[in-house]
């Protein structure tokens, strides 16, 4: 997958998940995706990330009240915009994924 493509779908799916969580910002939703797409950093076979994405972001909305998601300074504003993934460490040793 082309990596403009691949932002492109994250980007669909960020716009998917605040409209299926009102009750969220999109800066929130934004986090979530971008936490989400950091287990995925690195990894050779990118045809499936942003649907993995998506689920990993939809599997912590659906979990957390409003309140309890954590906003970054840096998050995204409603005007869309550009998730990247941030290196902070998403995956454990040996390239196993943690569960969220």
């Amino acid at each position: 997958m082309v990596p403009n493509e691949e932002q492109h779908l994250i980007d669909l799916a960020a716009r998917r998940l605040a409209e299926k969580h009102p009750d969220r910002s999109f800066a929130a939703v934004s986090d979530a995706v971008t936490r989400a797409r950091a287990h995925f950093v690195g990894r050779p076979i990118r045809d499936f990330i942003p649907l993995l994405v998506e689920r990993h972001a939809e599997a912590e909305l659906s979990r957390q009240s409003p309140a309890d998601l954590p906003v970054g300074a840096d998050s995204v504003s409603e005007g869309g915009g550009d998730l990247r993934p941030v290196e902070n460490g998403a995956h454990e040793p040996g390239g196993r994924h943690r569960r969220m």
